[in-house]
């Protein structure tokens, strides 16, 4: 998938933020099969979501390619939501004081760096440079 990515024609920076979406996806994928064998498979409705989540993310960044205005929206809507969703996960961790030292690689594993590639991807999406050319492409 990441060689589509590099073979594609459109601009540098469209994909960079795909790239980083797709790395998302790979880091929601390793953590919600991670999280399969440790339930042993009964909590199958987490399985579903994780996937779907994967599936979702991996079409926009996808879909990014294309340079269409309507990608551009619903990447920023996406990174935006998840973002906000990861801060609200790891605010709420720290809250309750519920890290424990053997888990920081989960921590890191799917909440640190999931957050760092979406807000990056956003960054990256939302700068002048890179969301003129969805709005010229269209205007």
């Amino acid at each position: 998938m990441f060689g589509l990515i590099k073979r594609s024609d459109a601009p540098h920076q469209v994909k960079r933020a795909s790239m980083f979406l797709l790395s998302y996806a790979l880091i929601v994928l390793v953590g919600t099969l991670f999280y399969a064998f440790e339930s042993g498979g009964e909590d199958t409705r987490e399985l579903f979501r994780g996937l779907i989540r994967v599936a979702g993310i991996s079409y926009i960044a996808w879909w990014l390619l294309s340079l269409k205005k309507e990608a551009w929206w619903f990447a920023v809507g996406a990174c935006g939501f998840l973002s906000l969703l990861g801060l609200v996960g790891i605010g709420a961790l720290l809250y309750a004081g519920s890290i424990v030292s053997t888990d920081y690689y989960l921590l890191v594993l799917k909440l640190i760096a999931p957050l760092y590639l979406l807000i990056h991807a956003l960054v990256i999406l939302v700068r002048e440079d890179t969301r003129s050319l969805f709005i010229a492409r269209h205007a």
